[in-house]
């Protein structure tokens, strides 16, 4: 038995009574959504949706140098008091041609965060819904571009104004975790629906590939059929060799 005593509960040999926590909620399924033309779910209010979806050059009025993607998480058991954050780690490459030959010019390997900012996620549930998004390429580029296009990459190296071809392949895994302050419950990863065979879902795997040439009127546009983003992952081995 139990007794209630200066606001705690103990046991009758003084020890601190076992703490009830509460149930957490479930992934009952997620979307991964890359359909060219579409538009961001109007249930996704993040602070850059809506985001047109798919590959370049269908993304806005921009035709932007990147390509464009959602996922839809549904919860159950959501309840008051939770916290969600969606948590995106990746691995890239970026590769120049110059007289016909690769360089590359940024590696990051796998694992490393790519959640600096939460401005293209919704995680406040709508309908048990919370979202993320992404565009990943370079959105700073608008398409077509003229002959001297020069890049400032994330670590610093600038294409050279001579390449003919840049590419970008990146790999992402994505999942989602909770907390609740008021219960004492720290950041906890929520379990995914299993994989077709039963075998556990630990993310949501999905890559990108931005493959930009320089075209016979010296004009920068994307190579749409080289160009995409879906589900499923890039390995190292292919993020590592140079493009063909």
């Amino acid at each position: 038995m139990y007794l209630r005593g200066l606001g705690t509960a103990e046991s009758i040999l003084g020890e601190p009574a076992p703490v009830a926590v509460p149930a957490l909620p479930r992934i009952t399924g997620f979307d991964f959504r890359n359909k060219n033309g579409a538009s961001t779910d109007p249930e996704n209010r993040c602070r850059w949706c809506p985001i047109e979806l798919g590959v370049s050059p269908n993304l806005g009025a921009g035709k932007t140098a990147c390509n464009a993607m959602e996922l839809r998480f549904t919860l159950a058991g959501h309840r008051a008091g939770l916290e969600y954050d969606i948590t995106r780690t990746w691995r890239n490459s970026v590769w120049q041609r110059v007289d016909g030959n690769w360089q590359r010019l940024q590696f990051v390997p796998m694992g490393t965060g790519d959640d600096a900012v939460d401005h293209d996620e919704q995680l406040t549930p709508v309908n048990n819904h919370i979202f993320s998004a992404d565009t990943p390429g370079f959105p700073d580029i608008r398409l077509p571009a003229p002959h001297g296009l020069r890049m400032r990459l994330r670590n610093g190296v600038i294409t050279d104004v001579d390449a003919t071809e840049i590419v970008q392949r990146a790999s992402y895994a994505e999942w989602v975790i909770v907390r609740d302050k008021s219960a004492g419950l720290p950041w906890t990863r929520l379990k995914f629906p299993p994989l077709s065979d039963g075998a556990p879902r630990q993310f949501v795997f999905w890559h990108s590939i931005v493959w930009l040439r320089r075209n016979n009127a010296n004009v920068w546009v994307m190579n749409l059929a080289r160009s995409r983003i879906r589900l499923g992952s890039l390995s190292a081995a292919v993020i590592n060799a140079a493009p063909v």
